[in-house]
């Protein structure tokens, strides 16, 4: 498909023209362009199409919106919803402006001969101005932005063009786009140097006495200096120059590996820097840790924009991480001025001296200065210039903070790769064998971490061998303790991993070079300041804060915007390493500990808030520091962002001997697991739960595991091992005589014999219900009476339904527990439509809803939305159901099981089909059969729909 946005907006499917009718999807669709492969906030578009205040219907009507647009898609998926917004797919050669965006960058590079197709195949993308008659403020910022490219574009191309020769050629085009742009000097100097070389010397003066006449009237200025120095070459009849008169100017950029891949954010902000207006701080600081490409990044992009540094670029190593001392300022500055011109006998004794005397020499010209590999501000300072024609970047490990609070520097922090540039910049070295085997490139890329140079030293190992297959480097890099040894060219210590690691870790100070080593005990990815506490058995948080700020600041490890902190698995590895050599085993088994009883804690208080854990750990310690859970949402919030280190915490355990916590953490997170639907984590840790209390011969531990494996088979539709395995757990609690795990398992089995149809159910059910009472916890007994309420449903006894339900809605609401609200509310509902009460079943059903959303309970949250569509279709509100089924919809493809995707899609094509669209009832009963499981009841209801004769399902 093919999207123009520069011009009046313009799709094309194919070859056919889409037409995209109606202001507000005009609008819509331009956002998303604009924002192609971003995340756009519903909110966001809500304000946009319907102003900062838009009334409470702006949310259904924007899902509406949302799903015709899809319509003309030539793949719905295109346009999809997550967690943070609608995002639109778009390829580059989709989208006219990233197209033309594209071929300016690739001009940029282009030698003159190059450029000038590139350039006027970038030119002719134009139809108009952007995003022509759609009046929104945030498209006008980008249209004028697209424009300013192009006017840059546009001088490039005229320029490139004198440079071949071709200056009568160009001078009727040149002066078209010069008269359009009055203001802009570096168009009319061109067009005077075109007129000059044809022999029209009247006329290029012309052109400067028209210049000048603006900018007096318009600005109250004189020309820039370019332009009067043209004007005087003219008058004096100064032969006219292709090039600029040879002068002696610094070019000391070393040698750059190529072109940059991926990094075009970073780019693009350098690029900023030489956009800055005169008299603003031209001065960056890219930061980041040691193989993460700051330097490369810099000369690349320095080398590709010669253009903005007439006077000179100057490079200077300052030394900050290398083998010996950093580089003194007082001898970085003898350098520059030697390479200024200054004689070696007058150049001052003094730092101050020297740094006066370099202010003097560069003020006024537009020079690029890079500082690499600095180690601290103080090192910096004295080699900047005094003004802003120079434009400064500095590359340092540390993040020189201190630059941005005084000098106002652009501060540009560099992480690794993502997967897509990384696999780029492998397939930029390897060439065709990373397309041969994607799946080893895949595996080379995920053990290099992202990391740049550790990609390009393993893609050295194989560039020397062009036989040896890209699997062959996978099966080098597979074992991790040799990993570092892999990802190293002996005898090069700016190419071996372990010394660049180890060059920023010997400057540590000794607390935070301890905290760094006990970060590889961490089994998982990321860490907060107080699970950071825990683990290096600190007495406050404050003194783990400043060993962490330590750490970030000196690019050892990254804090995230929600203020927690990560290692990539390199730099983990590193520090696993150094921890097993400086660390005894007992200490680090202690540290794994105690991180262990923070967890634990922390999970026991969260679940208090959402389902409370049967049987909490005692003795456990108190934290030195926690964040504070002071409600379900703030318990949700915590867990959620915690669940992969307490997955990972758990199986670390099992390895370093500390098994206890596997049975623990399994029964405390099993609540949560099966409310988030985590089914693959619930699976791996009651597997192992089990395994350990088996071995430990504790019968209780392992009761209880049983149970939690026999609900999972439930979930995943095998009930018939689920009562094998409730049955066993039920034994065993019994056996242990513990009363209040006993109602636990033996409503579970109730659950699992109901869905079989046996008549033990209800007794099941009855009996979980009395144990709850004689344990002490009759708050808990929602959970087999909302089931035995959907049984006695199903077996048309009605009132007793009718009770069990109120009765378990009554404890939900007492508990202030979600879950059961939304479970009780449901089968409320589905009673109410069974007795024909739509408008008490509407009510349930969206009290159902309410706490679905305040719980968190994506899958319920779907479900609801889905049954509330199909009770407001058989009201005959059929835009109300076709919202409530889009919404569905959106839920279930966030991740769950396609043939709720499915349900969906059938709930959409059924609204669609009662409003009279049978077009579009069908298209969505074929997405739905696609989806479905063969032979599953969603696959035959679509099928129905889709077959004339027969009549569909209800």
């Amino acid at each position: 498909m093919w999207f123009g946005v520069l011009g009046p907006l313009r799709l094309r499917r194919g070859g056919d023209v889409v037409e995209l009718s109606g202001v507000l999807r005009q609008t819509l669709m331009a956002v998303l362009l604009m924002h192609a492969n971003e995340p756009v906030t519903a909110e966001r578009l809500r304000h946009l199409l319907w102003g900062e205040r838009p009334d409470p219907g702006a949310q259904g009507r924007l899902k509406v919106l949302v799903h015709r647009l899809r319509a003309v898609l030539d793949d719905p998926d295109r346009l999809s919803f997550g967690p943070a917004g609608y995002r639109l797919r778009v390829r580059t050669d989709e989208l006219d402006a990233a197209r033309f965006c594209a071929l300016l960058d690739d001009a940029a590079a282009a030698a003159a001969d190059e450029c000038v197709p590139l350039l006027r195949e970038a030119l002719a993308l134009w139809r108009g101005d952007p995003y022509q008659g759609i009046d929104l403020p945030d498209l006008a910022a980008e249209a004028q932005r697209l424009a300013e490219r192009r006017l840059s574009g546009l001088e490039r191309l005229f320029a490139a063009e004198l440079s071949r020769g071709r200056h009568a050629e160009i001078i009727a085009e040149l002066s078209d786009v010069a008269e359009s742009q009055p203001l802009r000097e570096r168009l009319h100097g061109l067009l005077m140097s075109a007129l000059y070389r044809s022999g029209r010397q009247d006329e290029a003066l012309a052109v400067y006495r028209r210049v000048r006449a603006v900018t007096v009237a318009e600005l109250g200025l004189e020309p820039g200096q370019e332009l009067r120095d043209l004007e005087r070459d003219i008058l004096s009849g100064k032969p006219f120059q292709a090039e600029p008169m040879e002068r002696t100017v610094p070019e000391q950029l070393p040698y750059a590996a190529g072109d940059i891949v991926g990094r075009e954010t970073e780019l693009e902000r350098l690029d900023a820097l030489l956009a800055t207006d005169r008299g603003a701080p031209r001065l960056a600081v890219v930061s980041g840790g040691g193989g993460v490409g700051k330097s490369s990044l810099v000369l690349s992009w320095a080398h590709r924009r010669p253009e903005g540094f007439p006077d000179g670029r100057l490079f200077l190593d300052l030394q900050g991480h290398g083998p010996g001392s950093p580089m003194p300022p007082a001898e970085g500055l003898g350098i520059f001025l030697r390479a200024l011109g200054v004689e070696a006998g007058t150049i001052p004794a003094s730092e101050a001296e020297r740094a006066a005397m370099f202010r003097t020499r560069v003020a006024g010209k537009r020079m690029l200065i890079v500082l690499d590999d600095a180690d601290s501000a103080e090192q910096v300072r004295p080699l900047l210039p005094g003004g802003a024609a120079c434009a400064v970047v500095v590359t340092s490990r540390e993040t020189l903070p201190g630059l941005a609070a005084r000098e106002g520097a652009e501060r540009i922090d560099l992480d690794v790769m993502g997967v897509d540039d990384a696999t780029r910049l492998l397939r930029a070295v390897l060439g065709a064998r990373c397309d041969a085997e994607p799946d080893a490139t895949a595996q080379v890329v995920a053990r290099c971490a992202g990391l740049p140079l550790a990609l390009r030293i393993a893609a050295e190992r194989l560039r020397g061998h062009p036989a040896r297959p890209v699997r062959d480097l996978v099966s080098e890099l597979a074992d991790e303790a040799a990993l570092l040894d892999s990802l190293d060219i002996g005898g090069d210590p700016a190419a071996s991993l372990r010394a660049v690691f180890g060059a920023s870790y010997r400057r540590l100070d000794p607390q935070a070079a301890q905290l760094f080593r006990l970060l590889g005990v961490h089994p998982g990815r990321d860490i907060d300041l107080f699970a950071a506490t825990a683990l290096a058995g600190k007495d406050s948080a404050h003194a783990t804060l400043r060993l962490l700020d330590t750490l970030v600041r000196t690019s050892l490890l990254h804090e995230t915007a929600d203020h927690r902190y990560r290692l990539h698995d390199l730099l983990r590895l590193h520090a696993t390493e150094l921890a097993e050599q400086a660390e005894a085993p007992a200490a680090r088994t202690s540290a794994l500990a105690r991180l262990l009883d923070y967890y634990l804690t922390l999970t026991v208080r969260a679940m208090d808030f959402i389902d409370p854990v049967e049987r909490a750990p005692t003795g456990l310690p108190a934290p030195v520091a926690a964040p504070v859970i002071a409600d379900y949402a703030g318990a949700l919030d915590w867990l959620d962002r915690e669940r992969p280190n307490l997955l990972r915490a758990a199986g670390r355990s099992a390895d370093a001997g500390l098994g206890g916590y596997v049975t623990e953490f399994s029964t405390a997170l099993a609540g949560y697991l099966d409310l988030g639907w985590h089914l693959d984590d619930a699976r791996v840790l009651h597997s192992r739960a089990l395994r350990i209390a088996a071995a430990r011969g504790d019968d209780v531990a392992r009761a209880t595991a049983m149970r939690q494996l026999g609900l999972l088979a439930l979930r995943t539709g095998r009930p018939a091992e689920a009562m094998a395995d409730l049955a066993e757990a039920l034994r065993l609690h019994e056996q242990a005589g513990d009363v209040q795990a006993q109602a636990a398992s033996v409503g579970i089995l109730g659950v699992a014999e109901g869905l079989r149809g046996a008549q033990t159910a209800v007794g099941r059910l009855t009996r979980s219900i009395e144990l709850y009472r004689a344990a002490g916890r009759p708050e808990l007994a929602y959970r087999p009476l909302t089931f035995l309420g959907y049984l006695l449903r199903g077996a048309g006894e009605l009132d007793a339904a009718t009770a069990c339900l109120s009765e378990a809605l009554a404890l939900a609401d007492e508990a202030g527990h979600e879950l059961a609200r939304a479970q009780a509310h449901r089968g409320l509902l589905a009673l109410s439509v069974d007795q024909g009460r739509y408008r008490e079943a509407l009510t349930h059903g969206e009290q159902a809803l309410a706490a679905a959303r305040a719980g968190r309970i994506g899958y319920l949250e779907g479900r609801l939305l889905y049954r509330l569509g199909t009770l407001h279709r058989r009201l005959g509100d059929y835009a109300e159901a076709l919202c409530l089924c889009v919404d569905a919809l959106d839920v279930f493809r966030a991740g769950y099981h396609r043939n709720l995707q499915a349900m969906a899609h059938n709930g959409i094509g059924d609204a669609y089909r009662a409003a009279g669209d049978s077009e579009a009832a069908g298209h969505h009963h074929r997405a739905a059969l696609d989806l479905a499981e063969p032979g599953s009841y969603q696959a035959t209801r679509a099928q129905r729909c889709l077959t004339p004769s027969v009549a569909p399902p209800e």
